[in-house]
């Protein structure tokens, strides 16, 4: 069959770039360069082994990438169960199941999947409609075993068989048919173009979730109405209806390079213009930075100053930002009782707002680590550093004299710890709120308290303990340190593993305090003794 082939292709490609990009990493490691000698583009033979198994490879890829979104779906129904209280978590997992579905429509094959589509076509002169339907009959019918592995998972967690977890796997498929369908009609009649098409994502997202949540609100059961034989008929029809229009499409190429065009002319192909676009500086910023910078500094005082005031609504906006929804976040479960009240729950639920506040209490301590990491770790700082200040200096031998080099470090460490310090006030007076409010004890409220401050130091630090350690950034402003990237990678699963798994009891938050301060003693120590030699600009070869 010509699609699959096709396919098959397409993963031998993906598989010998993946395979490239290991060994090009693994060999960055000095103790582990010698065991694979040579060039990336050897090794042929396995490379083969694995285009073999490609389709199994994309259903297991497929399940691991799968596995944190549906778990996050489970943690939020938990939640939500226990605020609705009417509802089982099953039904919730499954409605938000269902609204994800609906969230495909703001999804286009071309959108998506744009840059790999042009590669195929100006590369190799793949014909668009080939791949379209290799993407969407084969690669998303592949997706489906991977889905459904990972919602077995989940399922037999929070109670829901493997029939209606399939059901649901399967409904994603022809949903996403019946969608694409639907987006190739619209932009073949010109009602969507690419300029358009962000303001129609925007619409396509908020419709659904507004809806999920009066379903919420009003205890809807969807599965009552979809898992039924007219649920599946109606998708099956259409899906159906969706194949025969897209058979008959004769404007693929067409509508790719609508997107080519827009490609071309933002620049978006070049990851460097992006990313400087990204930290540029407006006239605006530098005048506004003249009153914020104090007076009487000098030397590198004034140099950091100047730097983090010129960059305020680069650098302090985002935080801002967080600290805003986090707020929001607080209010509500600080007034949890009122809007009960105001919306006539309280008789459904089966606890009063102190056992409410209790079971809040006793879950966050799991809930900050991967909270503080989304507010407390400021990774685009640390990028606009090396743009805007770091590369350029990095090229004078003062900047990079130890000791210079350390006093930047300590004066943005500072700066930093500051900033952060924002979403960290205002969670111990929400914390100090709680304690007046429901009598928390005050034990549990100073050890949460406690960790958090743990946590605001130690993402602080880990911020630019990685940077000046691995210095991620080449000359062309890509993230190019493979153990940079690891050591990020397993700091965020952690954090976000605390939260997923739903750790509670007493030991939870001692263990991160501790970690937080060993970690954080531990980067400053080598900090001062390693970043003179490793705080460097690597060149892209």
């Amino acid at each position: 069959m010509k699609i699959f082939s096709l396919y098959m292709k397409i993963a031998e490609l993906d598989i010998r770039s993946f395979v490239n990009q290991v060994l090009y990493y693994y060999r960055k490691i000095p103790i582990l360069k010698w065991l694979a000698p040579g060039s990336s583009y050897r090794m042929t033979e396995p490379k083969k082994f694995l285009t073999f198994f490609a389709p199994l490879g994309t259903v297991v890829v497929r399940f691991v990438k799968s596995i944190p979104f549906y778990g996050l779906l489970a943690l939020i129904s938990l939640i939500l169960s226990n605020i609705f209280g009417r509802m089982h978590i099953a039904t919730i997992f499954l409605n938000l199941l269902i609204t994800a579905i609906v969230l495909d429509f703001s999804q286009f094959y071309y959108d998506t999947m744009k840059e790999k589509t042009l590669i195929h076509y100006n590369l190799f002169k793949v014909d668009p409609k080939d791949l379209t339907f290799s993407g969407i009959f084969i690669q998303e019918f592949v997706n489906i075993f991977g889905r459904f592995l990972s919602l077995v998972l989940i399922g037999k967690i929070i109670g829901i068989g493997p029939i209606t977890l399939l059901s649901i796997s399967f409904l994603t498929y022809l949903s996403s048919i019946i969608f694409n369908g639907l987006n190739f009609f619209l932009f073949e009649k010109s009602i969507l173009n690419p300029e358009n098409y962000g303001k129609y994502q925007f619409i396509a997202t908020i419709v659904p979730l507004i809806a999920m949540a009066v379903i919420l609100v009003l205890g809807i059961d969807l599965t009552r109405y979809l898992m039924t034989p007219l649920g599946f008929f109606i998708p099956i029809v259409l899906s159906i209806m969706s194949i025969l229009y897209l058979r008959k499409l004769s404007r693929f190429t067409e509508i790719l390079l609508l997107f080519e065009d827009l490609y071309t002319q933002k620049g978006i192909s070049s990851t460097t213009e992006v990313t400087k676009s990204i930290s540029e500086l407006k006239t605006e910023d530098l005048e506004l930075s003249k009153s914020h910078i104090k007076e009487g500094l000098n030397g590198y005082h004034l140099l950091n100053e100047t730097f983090f005031q010129r960059h305020r609504r680069i650098l302090l906006k985002p935080i801002l930002v967080k600290t805003v929804i986090l707020v929001i976040i607080l209010i509500f479960f600080g007034t949890f009782g009122f809007w009960l009240n105001f919306f006539n729950l309280g008789e459904n639920l089966p606890f009063q707002d102190m056992e409410f506040a209790k079971k809040i209490i006793a879950i966050l301590p799991g809930i900050i680590p991967f909270a503080s990491y989304i507010i407390f770790f400021q990774e685009s700082m640390t990028k606009t550093m090396f743009i805007n200040c770091d590369q350029a200096l990095m090229q004078y031998g003062f900047y990079r004299r130890p000791k210079d080099l350390l006093k930047m470090f300590s004066l943005r460490i500072k700066k930093l710890l500051f900033w952060n310090g924002l979403p960290l006030l205002i969670s111990w007076v929400w914390l100090g709120a709680m304690k007046l409010i429901f009598n928390i004890e005050t034990a549990d409220i100073l050890i949460i308290a406690l960790q958090i401050a743990s946590l605001w130091v130690f993402f602080s630090v880990h911020t630019l303990f990685i940077y000046y350690i691995f210095q991620p950034y080449n000359d062309e402003f890509e993230l190019r340190h493979p153990i940079y990237q690891v050591i990020n990678g397993i700091v965020y699963f952690i954090s976000y593993l605390s939260m997923n798994m739903r750790w509670q009891g007493s030991w939870v938050a001692p263990v991160f305090i501790a970690v937080a301060v060993i970690y954080s003693v531990i980067a400053l120590i080598l900090v001062y003794r390693l970043a003179p030699k490793t705080f460097k600009v690597r060149i892209n070869k």
